[in-house]
């Protein structure tokens, strides 16, 4: 046996794939590893056998005549275990109710058997943690923890199944006469179990530990000294990087996003990395759901979809809110809204329920027995209301509660991904059906136990079945792979390293003293993993948050100042709605409260297209004004705003119902048509669709817009033709600032013979629009002024129409007195005043502090100066 140490720089599994030969087994840290070694020998005959380590040396051990057990199956009889241990509420966080909450309870388990795995992997025995004296009652609970053990493998045993972690690896291992060599690629910590099995490999055939020749975390170096005792030390190469390194750092993870996808298409684009040498490896995995918004297509998932995201999972929740949150007058409850509005109640009962719900903004009506048979309320209601029911039970309702409810859902909508959520729904609630009573003798009411599937069941993920070539990755599973491009995304300490869980009953001392890793062990693990991963890549992109408390990784900062790296800021946004890049000004050198105006200013001043927003904006803060129109600095990413992607729809859906023009005085057609386009745009929607919440606040909408006047108002209008979102280009005379150039596009005109008037949709608050108010907005009265000009008619009315409470507002009534004609001049003599002031180089653009509270550029506005 012995170590092969192999030059910096050379991809691990590549040296190995050019070593092994028919007749060995090689064994690597993960799958995608294999697939890697596998496509490193394709067109090759002769193939070694190839493992992942839990493969390989799960299975050496000799069971006899047991089976062995699988994590949920060795959590079924590590709970009962401890359900026959008096004493167990003693390790407990709380007292023994504790054990009672299912929900609570599972997440001891888990750490529980994690506690054991380890200790037996380590081969450390009870008797050795016994001598330790932490504090009064550490005998004791590692007494307790011992009895549990016990009776675990007793159950174990008595149902025919083994946990080969309890197996030592001086016991009986399999005898392996197939191979001549056997390959290890080191990679982590070789616990001692693997250790002593690799010995007794030795004796069998020539065992090769093939490790990098470059800096190893002190632990790894141990353990290797350990197994081949004649090694005196781990010969050192210069740790060096060859990537070309680029750090970036943003102040949102929207922004970070963009950047990603910018930098493939650059790579590929510009530099033609082809797509599956480019890899995005996620530190922190939540990134990647924020990847699936902008762009689902480019990528491919490793980690697959949260279960909590199908429309399977999001029935069995709609049912639990409205149950949990159940009232005496129940049918006027937005839970009930929810359900009614979620797709698998869409049938005919469905929607019929949902229109007689609400009259005059009062429930209407009560929900008969047949009803509730129909949507499945009686039945997830009686399971829900049990006092005392079985864990089996529960999951036997709600896999036949969900088969029944989505079987005309599934006709009619066939996707890959919804398919694959059902399957792995299905597949879990099957498994919790048929446990068997023998050992699953905990009962809970049914609301506890629904809340424990809900948890369980937000923790799995489907696979991705997307045909993306840019694999997304976490950083386990980029060992010692070879790409020619990768993305470190989220580099922030408490990301990377990551922070570790307390350790649960052995604390540092006891763990360092057994041969345990610790803390920092971990940390320097990760390290060496974070720099294997960047020294395997050709080009390497790092990227971190900063604000907010987050602050730079260890690690990251560690490779700036060893490399002389530079850092620089991209405030670089994506459009998220149609995937295009916009052009957004680099981050400035230091804050400032005023910009003076120079040539370059005034210069972008004097071929500025200027919009009503542009006016606003200045008349609020001219120093905003400057952050947006001179330096280009993008808004505060509106990812989270849902009542922006609303208006979107809304106002994309009134402009297709009256794309070509013409009045329609049908209310039943207008209510369809527009129902059937606002539904098919809301489908289409990348934010509204990657939220279930959402799409039920979008169905909400149309459910009240259709209850509403707004179409019997519509069809009573009278005008000759409505023009849907028409833009303008419009010199205006400004006075000394000469004529400049306006842009814009109103919703709609009305146009009569003789007159016209303008309508503005508005889904949001509607009070500061009005020329009744102080920050009332130059939009409407730019817009008459322009389209009076344009059709040579007088402009007869201003109107909002408020969507959220579906009336139409008088732009200028506060003004009676004035006409519309009046209103518009006066509006126009001001914007004349602020043009010339924007163009007066005497006057900077300076900080109004009156709105900043409200202001999309609160956060990063003192960040930015010439």
């Amino acid at each position: 046996m012995g170590i092969i140490f192999h030059q910096t720089g050379v991809n691990l599994v590549r040296f190995i794939s050019g070593c092994a030969s028919e007749l060995s087994a090689v064994i690597l840290p993960t799958k995608r590893a294999v697939r890697e070694f596998i496509g490193f020998r394709q067109g090759t005959s002769a193939a070694p056998d190839l493992f992942t380590y839990e493969e390989f040396f799960n299975s050496l051990p000799d069971t006899g005549e047991y089976i062995a057990a699988e994590k949920f199956i060795k959590n079924l009889f590590l709970r009962e275990a401890v359900s026959n241990i008096k004493d167990s509420e003693k390790i407990m966080k709380n007292d023994f109710e504790y054990i009672k909450d299912i929900t609570m309870l599972e997440s001891f388990i888990d750490d529980l058997g994690s506690f054991y795995r380890e200790v037996a992997a380590g081969q450390v025995d009870f008797d050795r943690l016994k001598r330790f004296s932490v504090y009064t009652e550490y005998y004791n609970h590692i007494s307790i923890l011992e009895e549990i053990w016990k009776r675990y493998i007793e159950l174990l045993h008595q149902n025919g199944f083994t946990d080969i972690a309890m197996l030592k690896a001086a016991g009986d291992i399999k005898k392996i006469t197939k191979y001549n060599d056997i390959y290890l690629a080191a990679s982590g910590f070789l616990t001692d179990f693997e250790t002593g099995a690799i010995k007794k490999l030795s004796d069998m055939c020539s065992f090769h530990i093939v490790a990098e020749k470059s800096r190893i975390p002190k632990k790894m170096e141990m353990i290797l000294k350990r197994v081949v005792p004649e090694l005196k030390s781990v010969a050192v190469a210069e740790d060096k990087v060859h990537a070309n390194i680029e750090v970036k750092r943003f102040s949102t993870k929207s922004a970070m996003a963009g950047w990603i996808i910018r930098t493939v298409r650059y790579e590929y684009y510009h530099n033609a990395v082809p797509l599956n040498n480019i890899r995005v490896v996620l530190p922190d995995e939540s990134m990647a759901d924020m990847l699936r918004v902008f762009d689902r297509e480019m990528f491919n998932f490793a980690n697959g979809f949260r279960l909590d995201e199908s429309v399977y999972y999001s029935y069995i929740k709609a049912l639990y809110d409205l149950n949990e949150n159940r009232t005496a007058d129940l049918y006027g409850s937005v839970y009930l809204i929810k359900l009614l509005n979620h797709p698998f109640s869409n049938s005919r009962t469905g929607r019929a329920l949902l229109s007689k719900i609400y009259k005059d903004g009062m429930p209407a009506f009560s929900i008969s027995d047949q009803d509730l048979k129909a949507l499945s309320l009686n039945r997830f209601s009686r399971i829900y209301h049990s006092e005392l029911i079985t864990l089996q039970n529960v999951a036997k309702e709600l896999l036949e509660i969900l088969r029944e409810r989505s079987k005309e859902y599934e006709k009619h909508n066939p996707p890959v991904d919804y398919r694959k959520a059902a399957e792995t729904l299905f597949d879990e609630l099957e498994r919790l059906s048929i446990l068997n009573e023998k050992f699953v003798a905990l009962k809970s009411s049914g609301a506890n136990i629904l809340r424990y599937i809900l948890k369980r069941l937000k923790s799995i993920r489907f696979p991705d079945a997307g045909i993306g070539r840019v694999k997304v990755i976490g950083m386990l599973e980029a060992r010692l792979l070879e790409q020619d491009v990768v993305i470190i995304p989220s580099l922030n300490d408490g990301i990377l390293p990551k922070q570790i869980k307390k350790e649960l009953f052995l604390n540092s001392v006891i763990r360092k003293e057994c041969g345990l890793p610790v803390t920092t062990d971990r940390e320097e693990l990760q390290q060496y993993y974070f720099r294997s991963i960047i020294r395997s890549s050709k080009t390497a992109y790092l990227a971190y948050l900063e604000g907010d408390g987050l602050s730079m990784s260890k690690f990251l900062s560690d490779i700036i100042q060893t490399y002389d790296l530079k850092v620089e800021t991209d405030n670089m946004m994506i459009n998220y709605v149609t995937g295009k890049d916009r052009i957004v000004a680099k981050q400035l050198k230091a804050p400032a409260d005023k910009i003076e105006k120079n040539d370059l200013i005034m210069e972008k001043l004097r071929t500025m297209k200027f919009s009503a927003y542009a006016i606003d904006s200045y008349r609020k803060c001219p120093y905003q004004f400057y952050l947006r129109y001179i330096k280009g600095i993008p808004k505060k990413s509106s990812f989270d705003d849902y009542p922006f992607e609303l208006g979107n729809i809304v106002h994309s859906a009134l402009a297709e119902l009256y794309k070509d023009g013409k009045t329609i005085n049908n209310e039943t057609v207008l209510r369809k048509r527009f129902s059937a386009i606002f539904g098919r745009i809301k489908d289409e929607n990348k934010i509204i669709g990657c939220d279930p919440s959402y799409r039920i606040k979008a169905d909400y909408f149309l459910y009240k817009i259709e209850n509403s006047d707004f179409f019997h108002n519509e069809a009573s209008c009278a005008a000759d033709k409505i023009i849907a979102e028409p833009e303008f280009s419009s010199s205006i005379d400004a006075g000394s600032a000469g004529e400049v150039k306006f842009i814009g596009r109103a919703d709609r005109i009305n146009l009569y013979r003789d007159h016209f008037e303008i309508i503005d949709y508005k889904t949001g608050n509607i009070g500061r629009y009005s020329a009744a108010g102080k920050n009332y907005s130059v939009q409407l009265p730019v817009y008459g002024f322009v389209m009076r000009n344009r059709y040579a008619l007088e402009c007869s009315g201003l109107f909002y129409y408020d969507l959220n409470n579906f009336k139409k507002i008088d732009f200028g009534n506060a003004n009676a007195a004035w006409t519309t004609s009046e209103l518009i001049e006066q509006v126009m003599k001001e914007i004349k005043t602020v043009i010339e002031e924007i163009f007066d180089r005497s006057r900077p653009f300076a900080k109004i502090e009156r709105h900043c509270a409200f202001c999309d550029y609160r956060a990063v506005c003192r960040k930015y100066a010439d």
